[in-house]
């Protein structure tokens, strides 16, 4: 087992990531307004047709 002095940045470096993550995710549905890099889900569709236009 791992003691505590281990177990405590293993565990705010799993909830950081965590965050980050569904922060991104929420931006994608549009939950952060308009004040965010894609704002909503047409906008993000949009954006990943022009980046991947040859798998199409």
């Amino acid at each position: 087992m791992t003691n505590i002095k281990e177990q405590f940045p293993q565990l705010f470096l799993r909830v950081a990531i965590a965050v980050t993550m569904l922060s991104a995710v929420a931006d994608r549905f549009g939950f952060w307004g308009k004040n965010s890099a894609w704002g909503n889900w047409e906008n993000f569709e949009k954006y990943t047709r022009k980046l991947t236009f040859f798998s199409s």
